[in-house]
């Protein structure tokens, strides 16, 4: 990411011979709408090669007069180097160790009005379901949201819950203490086949009927 002076600024992007240029300004914004936390400091390492963290941009844009690229507006959205949506970079570093386990796994995206909560990672190749909270700060607000939403889910399901504060060493740990979670099974991939699909468009039927098979 470069000045190109005028109160523009130059996006690199992989697989483009030209940046995209944006106002300095439509950037801050953008930046500012995507949530996620510490996104100004995020967000001036993005365009550089990173094995951690990725950025998924998406914006309108055309070819001026002088044939540059020019970004009309857009969203942004930060992304694990597998390209699951996240909103911490703690987030990234549990989604990137699912995937080096090989477990099957959902991010859920959608928050209805009827879902009575978003998981962070759903784990559907364990019976039950595993429900993977990430415990991303610890202000007492935060810690005070978390257990509500913690009773919340032993309440309405009969998921195992875990928490995970860090990934260290290639494990998941919580409060200096490995998290071990069930090991795979795909007898519960298959039995939880349906469960996963509806993922992606609601969690409200699907947690509350979560059971073993």
């Amino acid at each position: 990411m470069e000045s190109f002076g005028a109160g523009m600024i130059a996006l690199p992007i992989e697989g483009l011979r030209q940046p995209l240029l944006i106002k300095s300004s439509e950037w801050a914004a953008i930046v500012d709408r995507s949530g996620f936390p510490h996104c100004r400091s995020a967000a001036r390492r993005l365009f550089r090669r990173s094995d951690e963290l990725y950025g998924l941009f998406a914006g309108r844009v055309f070819r001026d007069d002088a044939g540059m690229l020019r970004v009309v507006n857009g969203a942004l959205r930060f992304a694990a180097a597998n390209f699951v949506p996240v909103d911490s970079r703690l987030e990234a570093e549990v989604a990137m160790n699912l995937t080096y386990a090989r477990r099957v796994f959902a991010k859920p995206q959608i928050y209805r009005t009827t879902d009575f909560c978003l998981p962070d990672f759903v784990l559907y190749d364990t019976n039950p379901i595993t429900i993977i909270e990430v415990r991303g700060m610890k202000t007492l607000d935060y810690i005070d949201r978390l257990q509500k939403k913690l009773r919340m889910l032993r309440t309405m399901t009969s998921a195992h819950i875990v928490v995970v504060d860090d990934v260290r060493g290639g494990q998941l740990m919580c409060d200096g203490n490995v998290v071990e979670l069930p090991p795979p099974s795909w007898a519960a991939v298959e039995c939880n086949y349906e469960r996963a699909h509806g993922l992606d468009w609601g969690l409200q039927t699907v947690l509350k009927d979560v059971s073993v098979c």
